[in-house]
């Protein structure tokens, strides 16, 4: 009998492994199962692979799966391809508000109705949770946070940081001022918040997660009339800009929605996202219940918004009767991804900006904010899943 063949050399099977398909993490846990060899020697449990890998590709982490809140808990439905990732923890009473750079930020459900204030940073994939200290307390009428790398604005790739420092950035509005102030897990402590003035006529608008672009952060808020009601269920949005390295707060106007006043037709709540191409900022919006527009904000002059896109729903979502024309929502928005959730009746959707790739991944009931989960997992990443 002929002596087996020699094993291929470590950089032979590297070639071959970063040559598998980005959008299955799963790939990659199969991979690694195949031998000890394979998974150590700095294979696909190596961070330097998973910077590789992403390099050979050109894209940014997938997205694992997403957060829904029902029954008084939050829940994380993994995507098909998410690699076995189905972290067990006890979420019962909160709520996920945000997500970034391997980290999820969840808030009492209480807090709508009581000044108290309870935020938990969870890691899924490690199962970590890292409760924080209540910040000053100055009687927020709506609030929301962020949650972020600490190096969010420097060298830091993000590729393998999950576990490292981060903070939390909590933004509201409360007599007439809006507020902000920063908590960092290394001191353990929050900062003196920073405010700035308003007229009164607009709140932060928790239904909607924030969006990085390079350093500095955005938050939607609602505006209302002179009788202090809201003039529509989501008419008049602008944004709040947060600087995290001045700590200084500004508010950017967005442009009017182009459904007919004669109408009186409303229009859904807009998503913060990051163009694909240069990631700038950018926000979807549904108009005439029918039609998707991407914009962008234009920073050099003539500073301002541009038109990007314009997607016609009724084509992407085809059988689907006119009179559940008007349940038609924006839930969320994968930062970094180009993708954007749609709720349509009791169906949840992805649509992908650039290809207009709609795909089905929930069944549910009512509307609620969808926080999608981004991140690279492969083996040698995961820990402990319960808390």
């Amino acid at each position: 009998m002929p002596p087996p063949p020699p094993p291929l050399m470590d950089e032979v099977v590297e070639e071959v492994l970063l040559r598998l398909p980005p959008d299955s993490p799963a790939s990659l846990v199969r991979a690694g199962l195949v031998c000890k060899r394979w998974f150590h020697f700095h294979l696909v449990s190596d961070p330097g692979f998973r910077r590789r890998f992403l390099d050979f590709h050109g894209r940014a982490p997938p997205m694992l799966g997403f957060m829904m809140y029902s029954r008084s808990a939050t829940r994380f439905v993994p995507m098909s391809a998410s690699g076995g990732l189905q972290p067990h923890a006890n979420l019962s009473g909160l709520k996920a508000c945000d997500s970034r750079h391997g980290r999820v930020l969840l808030r009492n459900t209480g807090s709508e109705c009581h000044s108290s204030i309870h935020i938990v940073v969870w890691n899924p994939i490690t199962g970590e949770q890292l409760k924080l200290p209540e910040p000053p307390r100055w009687n927020p009428h709506e609030w929301t946070a962020a949650v972020l790398c600490a190096s969010a604005a420097g060298a830091c790739d993000h590729l393998n940081c999950h576990r490292g420092p981060c903070i939390v950035v909590l933004v509201g509005t409360a007599s007439y001022k809006h507020f902000a102030c920063i908590y960092d897990s290394e001191a353990g402590a929050w900062s003196e918040p920073t405010f700035a003035p308003h007229s009164g006529s607009s709140t932060i608008d928790r239904s909607v997660r924030s969006t990085l672009v390079g350093n500095t952060l955005y938050f939607v808020l609602h505006e209302f009339g002179s009788n202090q009601r809201k003039i529509s269920p989501y008419n008049y949005q602008n944004i709040l800009e947060y600087n995290l390295g001045t700590r200084r707060i500004a508010v950017v106007q967005l442009p009017r929605s182009r459904s007919s006043w004669l109408i009186r037709e409303p229009f859904g709540p807009i998503e913060l996202t990051t163009m694909e191409d240069d990631g700038r900022l950018g926000f979807v919006r549904v108009e005439h219940y029918s039609s998707l527009f991407l914009w962008s904000r234009e920073v050099e002059e003539p500073a301002g918004w541009v038109l990007r896109k314009t997607i016609q729903l009724d084509n992407l979502l085809p059988g689907i009767p006119w009179k559940w024309a008007c349940w038609r929502f924006l839930v969320g928005s994968a930062e970094g991804a180009g993708t954007v959730f749609l709720t349509l009746k009791d169906e949840l959707f992805t649509i992908h900006l650039r290809s207009g790739r709609v795909t089905k991944v929930y069944t549910h009931r009512g509307s609620c904010l969808t926080v999608p989960y981004i991140n690279f997992c492969t083996p040698g990443t995961k820990a402990s899943m319960t808390t």
